[in-house]
């Protein structure tokens, strides 16, 4: 199966010599890298045209200030492949990345995610985000929106056509709406394995417009019916939980389910009855010795998250 690798940039002339490297490596030689070269200031286009003489994989389009929802949709139009996968060029991929994804191509399935580690600019590791796994577990999940990261998504091109691509209306939280409309034309699911080393930057999309990303999460909720997942998720609680217990991190992953479970906008769709289910299981689980340790080491990296951030 070949993929089409999208990968925007602007501005990014200091990472491109560091990080377009291992972003071709962790492609196939059957592959491609579409490369939008989104009206750079620096010397990007110069050193991205260099890169595209000694790669034949590279395929490069220099289209001016059109915008990130611009260059990602054409992209994805221009790629050649029926999978694509998101890359940014100031975060780094391990040389696995797509080899573990494919794995979990499937007719039905129309996204695979991963789990990701997080570092500042100065190379401070912030935690690892695990990612749900099963189908159910990363729908819930989007309620939350942190457990299905956009740089490291692996998406079949035809629904992301078919559900309308990315939508300008959307940014700065693009990515969350893609994933509303793609969860009704197939499933979700991840490797549960860290595929990502994301960079958190006082300058990223994330952190400029974080309070436009989480207004426009919370609207997405009630336009998009996101929490209707989390409804149905717990009608299969008791299945998702012992599926966890054969993957990596089973325990902390059986955890965040269950926290995922209990949003705010989610549990005024339960019935009592589940919402003392839920809170049961979550206790239990909470108190499990081992869980607890790894619940306290979350988090703790989640605080040391905020106040960089705070920093920024």
């Amino acid at each position: 199966m070949k993929v089409s690798g999208i990968l925007p940039i602007k501005n990014g002339e200091q990472w491109i010599s560091l990080n377009l490297p291992l972003i071709l490596k962790s492609l196939h030689q059957q592959d491609e890298l579409v490369i939008v070269e989104n009206g750079s200031s620096d010397k990007s286009t110069q050193l991205l045209a260099e890169f595209a003489q000694q790669d034949s994989r590279i395929r490069l389009f220099e289209l001016g200030k059109i915008g990130l929802v611009s260059a990602l949709n054409t992209g994805i139009r221009e790629s050649q492949n029926s999978w694509v996968a998101r890359f940014d060029i100031d975060d780094k991929y391990p040389s696995t990345r797509i080899s573990r994804q494919k794995l979990l191509i499937d007719d039905n399935v129309t996204a695979i995610f991963a789990d990701y580690a997080i570092e500042y600019t100065n190379g401070r590791a912030l935690g690892t985000i695990l990612s749900p796994v099963l189908d159910l577990a990363t729908k819930a999940s989007l309620v939350r929106s942190e457990r299905t990261a956009h740089p490291v998504v692996l998406f079949n091109k035809q629904a992301f056509i078919e559900v309308g691509g990315y939508k300008e209306e959307e940014f700065p939280a693009e990515d969350l709406g893609l994933w509303a409309r793609m969860a009704n034309v197939g499933e979700f699911v991840s490797t549960p394995s860290v595929e990502l080393i994301y960079r958190m930057s006082p300058n990223s999309t994330s952190h400029v417009h974080r309070k436009d990303i989480l207004r426009l999460s919370l609207d997405m909720i009630t336009t998009y019916g996101l929490n209707k997942w989390a409804k149905r998720a717990i009608g299969q609680v008791d299945e998702t939980l012992h599926s966890y217990k054969t993957l990596s991190e089973g325990p902390l992953r059986r955890l965040l389910h269950l926290r995922d479970l209990r949003h705010p906008l989610v549990l005024e769709l339960f019935t009592s009855q589940e919402k003392k289910l839920l809170n049961n299981l979550f206790l239990k689980a909470a108190l499990e010795p081992k869980i607890f340790r790894g619940a306290s080491k979350l988090l703790g990296e989640k605080i040391f998250r905020e106040i960089y951030r705070a920093k920024a």
